[in-house]
């Protein structure tokens, strides 16, 4: 089952790269949008819900499943009741399903599943393929190669964010560095954790320079956030980190680099007026926080109302009315309050409980399962990071990807040896009895 479903997930991914609620793609219009990455999505659902159902196993839903059921009911009441869900188009809602629901399935899904070393090939092909064609194009764009882009909507500068840097199909500079991060850190735990492969030193370059040519200060503090989770704990990439990271101090002081040079004006000196919007944006969002902070203004309604709460700010610009939000906490403290903003941050704090705890309890019994706590330590902490910078409520496949992978890691965490149990017995004494004789077989083998 575990490896059907690893292969209908990477299509999904694969579809969802250019069927999207930003390019809607191959949309039939039935009553409802009926879209590729829709029906992969079904089908990912049917196939689980069939294979479980014969399996005649049950496994008792967990505290974070909960909140996310919490999260997305709230996010749910919030919109219809602020009015966000008559938007046009249906903007709201489909962010709303794909920030809250789509994730929480997802996770649901892969929690359940037997991570099988066949189920971990299945997932590292298409990974890898999602990222030999992310890579490729962000280096035909920044050199304009505009023969071989493909889709050609990335090319249209009318289309999308950010036209003069690397977007991809994303159509976005922060949201293409966002994946192309979480994939490289991906595919370097596979490597050295589970089986080591040319194509990574293949594929891992121009992914590396596509995050570099995004030109987004977002992504490469996002990435040094994740390098540096990595490079604290010990784990079998810390020595590339470090040696990476020595590079960068020589790159920086070589002047090789015009975005990052100890000799020019670096990207973290540029463009002061966008430093300006999310100041503005940022008071505004804590002013309409403060006026309504148990159930904010709805859910979808920050454009709508926040242009009244902006204020003039000391040494400020007065700038970034209607550009939307660039703060995901801010984002959900002003439209659902303290009621909606809990429920999401107490689902973060539980994945890096149980990724730190995978990592503490395996050690010197499972290599493979401790590095891969790190390494999704490293990536919940990189988008942690750039949730500080952008709304993650529009960026539908790195929270899809990052939820399917924490999936994965506690079914990794739940199948534990009893003597190891990556969470101290709390898992244990959740899951259903259904669910013990597994670990038990786990311990015996």
């Amino acid at each position: 089952m575990a490896t059907r479903i690893s292969a209908l997930v990477g299509i999904w991914l694969i579809v969802s790269l250019f069927c999207n609620d930003t390019t809607n793609y191959g949309t039939i219009h039935f009553g409802i949008n009926i879209r590729l990455d829709r029906i992969a999505y079904a089908a990912i659902i049917i196939q689980f819900l069939s294979n479980y159902r014969l399996s005649g196993r049950k496994v008792r839903w967990i505290l974070e499943e909960k909140l996310m059921v919490a999260f997305f009911l709230i996010l749910l009441v919030s919109c219809f009741l602020g009015g966000g869900a008559y938007a046009k188009y249906n903007r709201y809602l489909g962010k709303l399903f794909s920030f809250s629901f789509v994730p929480a399935t997802i996770f649901m899904i892969a929690r359940r599943l037997d991570f099988d070393p066949s189920s971990q090939r299945v997932l590292w092909k298409m990974l890898l393929i999602i990222s030999s064609y992310l890579g490729i194009t962000g280096l035909f764009e920044h050199w304009h190669v505009n023969a071989l882009i493909f889709p050609k909507y990335i090319l249209n500068p009318n289309f999308g964010l950010h036209p003069d840097r690397v977007r991809g199909p994303f159509v976005q500079a922060a949201v293409m560095g966002g994946v192309l991060t979480l994939l490289a850190f991906w595919i370097l735990w596979y490597h050295f954790s589970v089986r080591k492969s040319s194509l990574t030193w293949v594929v891992l370059p121009p992914l590396l320079a596509s995050i570099y040519f995004t030109n987004t200060r977002g992504v490469w503090v996002g990435f040094a956030a994740s390098a540096m989770v990595m490079a604290c704990f010990p784990n079998v990439l810390r020595r590339w980190i470090v040696w990476g990271g020595i590079l960068l101090i020589v790159v920086y002081f070589s002047g090789a680099a015009s975005k990052f040079s100890a000799y020019k004006a670096s990207l973290f000196k540029q463009r002061e007026a966008q430093i300006d919007d999310r100041l503005n944006i940022y008071y505004a969002s804590w002013r309409m926080f403060c006026e309504r902070p148990l159930v904010g203004f709805g859910y979808g309604n920050y454009e709508k109302l926040s242009d009244g709460y902006f204020a003039e700010l000391p040494g400020v610009e007065m700038r970034g009315m209607g550009e939307g939000q660039h703060h995901t906490i801010l984002g959900l403290m002003c439209e659902t309050g303290l009621a909606g903003t809990i429920p999401f941050c107490a689902i973060y704090f539980l994945f890096f409980r149980t990724c730190y705890r995978l990592y503490l309890n395996s050690q010197g019994l499972d290599e493979q399962r401790r590095s891969f706590g790190v390494t999704l330590l490293a990536i919940l902490g990189g988008n942690v990071v750039s949730m500080q910078f952008s709304d993650f409520g529009f960026y539908h496949f790195i929270n899809d990807l990052t939820f399917w992978l924490t999936g994965l890691l506690y079914s990794m965490a739940e199948t534990l040896p009893n003597q190891a149990s990556a969470l101290n017995h709390e898992f244990q004494e959740e899951l259903a009895p259904t669910e013990l004789p597994r670990l038990e077989d786990h311990a015996n083998a």
